[in-house]
């Protein structure tokens, strides 16, 4: 089976485009007033619960959502099947899915892991905070082990520090050269400064791609 290529797909699906006055992607316009109608009228019925059930096709009283240690989990009949980095991150992937089934008729010929990372991929694009609707800042941190050079990256909501992507890279460290920590107001576009999600190496584990 060939590489799943996340641009590629969100590109020939018309989900994204590319930015009129920019050299980075954006979401389009329809696409993006329909996911932030789904996020609030999770958010006006107070029923994720039920709509995660329905997508999964099973009682809801089988399930469970829960912030554990400082991550935000869905577990079915007490295990654990999605994990995610903030309940804004959850409340984001849940809207966004009856989207894609409208909107996309090549979503669902899709394998799971793809739907997935179509589902977490997205996130990129997110403009405001599902949960309060702070604005979305990037920010990047440098931290060096013993012979590793880890940079850590993630979108958070400026008001409710809620995460909603993180990537992180490993390069080895090299002593002689100058090291520069980028600050969030200078991070690069968001296709380059979060580029394992657009390779789908996303770190977060959901299941919305089931159904």
């Amino acid at each position: 089976m060939d590489t799943f290529d996340l641009e590629t797909f969100l590109l020939e699906s018309t989900i994204v485009e590319e930015c009129p006055d920019e050299d980075d992607l954006c979401l389009d316009p329809d696409f993006r007033t329909a996911w932030r109608g789904e996020i609030a009228a999770i958010q006006r019925a107070g029923d994720r619960l039920e709509r995660l059930a329905a997508r999964l096709e099973v009682e809801a009283s089988a399930l469970a959502l829960e912030e554990s240690s400082g991550r935000y989990t869905a577990s079915y009949e007490s295990e654990r099947i999605g994990l995610w980095p903030s309940e804004a991150a959850f409340l984001a992937d849940l809207g966004i899915v009856p989207v894609l089934d409208a909107y996309c008729s090549g979503w669902e010929r899709l394998e799971d892991d793809q739907q997935g990372a179509v589902v977490a991929g997205l996130r990129v694009f997110l403009e405001a905070c599902p949960e309060c609707d702070g604005a979305i800042t990037a920010r990047e941190e440098v931290r060096d082990t013993c012979c590793t050079e880890i940079t850590q990256a993630r979108l958070e909501c400026a008001e409710c520090h809620a995460v909603l992507v993180t990537s992180s890279t490993n390069r080895c460290w090299q002593p002689p050269e100058p090291r520069l920590v980028v600050h969030s107001d200078t991070i690069p576009a968001v296709r380059t400064a979060f580029e394992p999600v657009w390779e789908a190496n996303v770190h977060d584990c959901n299941c919305l791609s089931v159904g």
